[in-house]
């Protein structure tokens, strides 16, 4: 235990867990958003009902009208607040991970990471394109760096490297599960990129 507490302590110790953290989420957003945890069904149906629609009507379809967005927030509450909780960890990851802490930056790296799996869904239609998650993931971010700004930041890195490697406890197994069950149904996610050609 005293050997524990003394690698916890250590500066390098502290940021390799903070890299591994922020590995097991990158694992984690990509299974949730890409390969939708595991739904294989639900996931054939969305990709047959979109294949339907032309890549302009999808793209178009994103974008609500604010009226009809707020209805549908109202209606699907748990979504929108899932959108934001997703992306939460990037407000509070990215500052830890590099000394030139500026939020334009961060920003910005987090909206191009919300853009390349909205767009990747579009082309794909590995899910829908929503101008909608753009702005639940940009504020998850923001709810993010400032929790960090007004908390994490001013926690001493020892009590950091403790939290950060008991989120890894129950971090890696399920990254581990979801690289798992993503590598057993690769043969699937191949055969909706063969049809892609005949779609488009």
């Amino acid at each position: 235990m005293k050997k524990l507490r003394n690698a916890l302590k250590n500066p390098a110790v502290y940021r390799f867990l903070t890299v591994l953290v922020f590995t097991c989420f990158i694992i984690l957003l990509n299974w949730i958003i890409i390969f939708k945890v595991g739904e294989q069904e639900r996931f054939f149906k969305k990709f047959t009902l979109t294949s339907k629609k032309t890549l302009t009507q999808r793209f178009l379809n994103g974008f609500l009208p604010v009226d009809v967005f707020i209805r549908e927030i109202k209606r699907s509450p748990g979504d929108f607040l899932l959108n934001i909780l997703v992306f939460l960890p990037f407000g509070i990851f990215l500052p830890t991970l590099t000394k030139k802490r500026t939020l334009f930056k961060f920003l910005l790296t987090c909206l191009l990471t919300s853009v390349f799996f909205e767009v990747f869904q579009l082309i794909t239609m590995w899910g829908v394109f929503d101008a909608g998650d753009l702005l639940a993931n940009t504020l998850g971010f923001v709810v993010g760096y400032v929790f960090y700004i007004l908390i994490a930041s001013k926690m001493k890195k020892y009590t950091l490297a403790i939290i950060y490697f008991i989120i890894l406890l129950i971090a890696i197994p399920i990254s581990i599960y979801a690289v798992t069950t993503t590598a057993l149904n690769f043969e699937f996610y191949i055969s909706l990129l063969k049809q892609l050609p005949q779609i488009y």
